[in-house]
């Protein structure tokens, strides 16, 4: 976990936090839905590619620029986007699938 401040206001950053969305309060399918709804959910690449961007572009805005993103993880966003484009999908199937689902929540 790494502190940094930014305009005066210490930001607790955690990757994984940070890049998959579970401030939204979702993640991977849950255990409790029905096995053949995962299977039917799916979402393109240009929607986790779309998603992954907004993300990105979320933290340049905090951070102040991808350069200071980049030096913060020590990653090229071409390889954070890589490393989290797996849990991005997850997320994204799962947030359809609740949709498709309301008594799950």
């Amino acid at each position: 976990m790494k502190t940094m401040f930014l305009k005066g206001v210490a930001i607790v950053c955690i990757a994984a936090f940070m890049l998959c969305g579970c401030n939204k309060g979702s993640g991977a399918a849950s255990s409790d839905m029905p096995q053949n709804n995962a299977n039917a959910v799916t979402v393109t690449p240009q929607e986790v590619d779309a998603e992954l961007d907004r993300r990105i572009h979320y933290f340049d805005s905090i951070f102040g620029s991808k350069e200071k993103l980049e030096e913060y993880y020590g990653k090229p966003i071409a390889q954070l986007k890589k490393d989290f484009r797996g849990d991005v999908e997850k997320q994204l199937i799962a947030d359809k699938m609740k949709k498709l689902n309301p008594a799950s929540k």
